[in-house]
């Protein structure tokens, strides 16, 4: 099992991992562990309360509950025993694994800082801005290429060119066209 891309992309991963019906309870039952020995240990290096700030999402009070157990205790390890066998009985386990994913995301990197050029190296860059722009905690130090193509966005005619000259010498047209309906038609 790949974790760490279950992890990275759950939605996706999960249509891909998950086994056949009858190997799917063990299976979550053994991800679901893995993944708590996972933000457990990405947990392990914040304070309790920003730890809780970190974790969203509806299932909040069950994730901090795992990631606080105290299996050393015998009546607490059944408890904990329990609840993992109860998402699994009633269905949102697949929802429960996104949660803690996202989580872990969310406190293996708690800021992002992005250091320009964005733009000019590939196609695609408005939707790897988007993406930064819904991470959590995120600040960019913008690039003299993503300033040129500010500029270009706010009616330089000198930014425009020098946007098109690049995006024509570097083959990166798909960016002009699908990204920002510029037409490079004759």
């Amino acid at each position: 099992m790949n974790l760490g891309a279950l992890i990275y992309t759950p939605e996706t991963m999960l249509g891909v991992m998950l086994p056949v019906a009858g190997e799917q309870r063990q299976w979550y039952r053994d991800t679901l562990l893995r993944l708590i020995r996972v933000l457990r240990a990405v947990a392990s290096k914040y304070p309790r309360a920003k730890a809780r700030r970190l974790i969203e999402g509806r299932f909040e009070a069950l994730v901090e509950e795992l990631l606080y157990e105290q299996e050393k205790l015998t009546d607490k390890r059944d408890y904990y025993q329990g609840l993992i066998e109860t998402i699994i009985n009633t269905g949102p386990a697949k929802a429960f694994i996104v949660v803690m994913a996202k989580s872990i995301q969310c406190l293996a990197i708690d800021h992002l800082h992005v250091v320009g050029d964005i733009y000019d190296r590939g196609p695609g860059a408005r939707l790897i801005t988007n993406r930064l722009m819904a991470y959590h905690s995120v600040d960019i130090q913008w690039g003299n290429h993503d300033i040129l193509w500010m500029g270009a966005a706010g009616g330089s005619e000198t930014c425009i060119a020098n946007v098109i000259r690049i995006s024509l010498r570097h083959g990166n047209m798909e960016t002009l066209e699908n990204g920002y309906a510029v037409s490079l038609l004759p």
